[in-house]
């Protein structure tokens, strides 16, 4: 824990993770501020004092998350959601259908590609 200061600089994980104290050491509760010009967050120490943190120039690590291939998680044995296992089964099945027709050279390779990617652009939309 850290106590707050004026001047201060400590990262937007702290501050939101709870690890500024007032000057009498009690947990800051920030929260982020309404209506004001600029984002901000504040918090009212028990000392009396207003703690607040300017983010209009902060800087953070965006991350996002690719959507989730259901039927590879589904083909490796890991969890995923019931209403996703049966539509994930379902793509497996035709995979397997498709895979066992190009052995049998009842379909070829090529066409075989083709319509998995057909099939992969309509779930796309």
């Amino acid at each position: 824990m850290v106590i707050a200061s004026n001047g201060l600089q400590v990262t937007v994980g702290q501050i939101i993770g709870g690890a500024l104290t007032d000057t009498k050491e009690k947990p800051l509760n920030f929260k982020i501020e309404r209506g004001a010009s600029s984002p901000s967050l504040i918090a009212r120490g028990k000392d009396g004092q207003l703690y607040s943190a300017g983010l209009d120039s902060a800087l953070v690590t965006l991350i996002v998350a690719p959507k989730p291939d259901y039927k590879q998680l589904r083909k490796e044995g890991r969890p995923i959601p019931k209403d996703k296992a049966k539509e994930a089964d379902e793509k497996i099945k035709k995979e397997k259908e498709r895979n066992e027709k190009v052995a049998k050279g009842e379909m070829s390779a090529e066409d075989a590609a083709k319509e998995a990617a057909k099939e992969a652009e309509k779930e796309e939309q």
